[in-house]
This record gives C-alpha cells, sequence and structure tokens, in this order.
C-alpha cells in the first residue's frame, strides 16, 4: 500500500469543520498531519476531534515545517495570498477555498507561483458539482429551454452573525455578495459559452 497523503489545514472555522477536515478524516488515502489556526480553542477543539498532533497558530510556520503533500486553506480570503505562494514555494498542492483573493493583481501572483512551481491547484467552487446544478447544466446544454437571454439566480445565506469576516469590509473587500456571488459565477461559466454581456447582483433581507 502507497503512502498516505500528507495533509495540513489552515483554519478550523466553519467550513474547515464541516467539509475539509471530515473528508479527509474519512478518506483511507489522507492523513491529517498538522492544522493551523489563530483561535487557539478552535485550534485544539480541531485537533482533538480528528487527533491531530502537529498544530500551529501560523499557517506559514506549519508549512515550513512539515512536509506536506497537500494544504487546504480556509481561512478568510485576504489572508490566502501569503498562504498559497509559501504552499507553492514549498512543494505543496493546494485546495484554495473561495474567493481565492481579494484582487486581481493578487490573483495573477498566485497563478504565476502555481506555475513556477509545478503546483496542482483547485479552488472550492463545489456547487458546479451538486446533482441539482448538473441537472440545470443539463437543460441548458441540451438546449431543451432554447436561446436564454436572461438567467436569475436566488441564494440564501444566514445573517452577519453566523457569517462573521464575510460581512466585515475590512476583512472582506468584495462582503458577502462578493464572496456568494463567485458561486455562482463560476456555475455560469460552466453553463455558458463565453462570458456574460451584463451581471448584475443585489442583496435582500427577505427569507425565501
Amino acid at each position: 500500500m502507497s503512502a498516505k497523503i500528507k495533509v495540513g489545514v489552515a483554519g478550523a472555522g466553519r467550513v474547515a469543520k464541516l467539509a475539509h477536515l471530515p473528508a479527509y478524516n474519512s478518506d483511507p488515502r489522507s492523513n491529517i498531519r498538522a492544522i493551523a489556526e489563530v483561535d487557539p480553542a478552535k485550534r485544539e477543539d480541531a485537533a482533538t476531534e480528528y487527533s491531530i498532533t502537529e498544530t500551529y497558530s501560523d499557517a506559514e510556520e506549519m508549512i515550513q515545517q512539515e512536509d506536506l503533500d497537500i494544504i487546504s486553506i480556509c481561512t478568510p480570503p485576504f489572508t490566502h495570498l501569503d498562504i498559497f505562494i509559501s504552499a507553492a514555494k514549498a512543494g505543496c498542492d493546494i485546495y484554495c477555498e473561495k474567493p481565492l483573493c481579494t484582487s486581481l493583481s493578487e490573483a495573477n501572483q498566485m497563478a504565476d507561483a502555481a506555475r513556477e512551481n509545478d503546483t496542482i491547484v483547485q479552488v472550492g467552487y463545489i456547487y458546479q458539482y451538486h446533482p441539482n446544478f448538473h441537472r440545470a447544466r443539463d437543460i441548458i446544454q441540451n438546449n431543451i429551454l432554447r436561446d436564454i437571454e436572461q438567467a436569475n439566480i436566488v441564494f440564501g445565506t444566514s445573517g452577519p452573525k453566523e457569517q462573521g469576516w464575510r460581512f466585515d469590509r475590512d476583512k472582506n473587500p468584495q462582503g458577502i455578495l462578493g464572496e456568494i456571488t463567485t458561486h455562482l459565477l463560476d456555475f455560469y461559466l460552466s453553463c455558458f459559452d463565453g462570458t456574460p454581456e451584463v451581471v448584475s447582483a443585489n442583496l435582500s433581507s427577505e427569507k425565501y
């Protein structure tokens, strides 16, 4: 049996606990070698739940100290750039949560680092893999609806109390709309050829 994939997880917040940590833990091919989290309580909680022996308060230190094969970047987008580039330079493949970063300049730096270090990268746009999204894409691409001039998507999310930094403009310059819309735009681009002529979005406090 081949050696297990050595995994590091940066961030022990909501998305790490709901998706990344359980997924790695349930896959017999992977071993969660280390976790990095600035919040001591979250770090200890995740380490205890998943029997992670190596813990760090700084993700870049984790990358330097641990011989990792892959890292999941589950921290807020404004922290992604430095962690991403450190991981790429260390020869570590990367699964990065969306949005990738906070500016086009940062995205270009990350793309350059990945190319220069032959790093495999995936960004966490997961909705195009969901069955209902598959069905919608099949309907569109098989021309069942004929010519489509406009596509509207309604998406619900929880409020500031549950979403934390996502509503904090200092930490998330695009705001909650930018945080969520990237998922929907990614799905749109997987359904239609070319780029849309117009993209618009608005927030509502209504509950659907």
